[in-house]
């Protein structure tokens, strides 16, 4: 039974950091793994292996290599447009206007509105 707790915790954790990941992305905007881990006060091989994780769900992807002035070159991380979509919906007195984004949140087509 403790076992079975201490998992649950244990996998609390990781929902609630991989969940943190997501947002500093969706704030931020692509970001290197020192970037994020700097910003989410937690060690790059930690972030490192949920990036890994998130990019195995497919979540995340790697854009490639970013331009610095010196040293090596780090990657790019940044949230897969592909992997879902939001619909926005505003009521109002007499139109209800739609909007849908995808998962990055860039609007996708423009917002349409209906009136009723």
């Amino acid at each position: 039974m403790k076992a079975d707790i201490q998992w649950q915790e244990n996998s609390g954790k990781i929902a609630a950091t991989k969940k943190s990941l997501i947002q500093y992305l969706i704030c931020s905007g692509p970001s290197t793994l020192a970037d994020i881990a700097k910003n989410l006060d937690l060690s790059i091989p930690t972030i490192a292996k949920f990036t890994s994780e998130l990019i195995d769900e497919n979540y995340i992807l790697d854009l490639g290599k970013t331009d610095t002035m010196t040293g090596r070159k780090p990657n790019l991380y940044g949230l897969n447009p592909k992997v879902g979509y939001f619909i926005g919906i505003d009521v109002q007195h007499k139109k209800v206007c739609l909007g849908l984004t995808d998962f990055a949140g860039t609007m996708s087509g423009k917002m349409t509105t209906v009136p009723y």
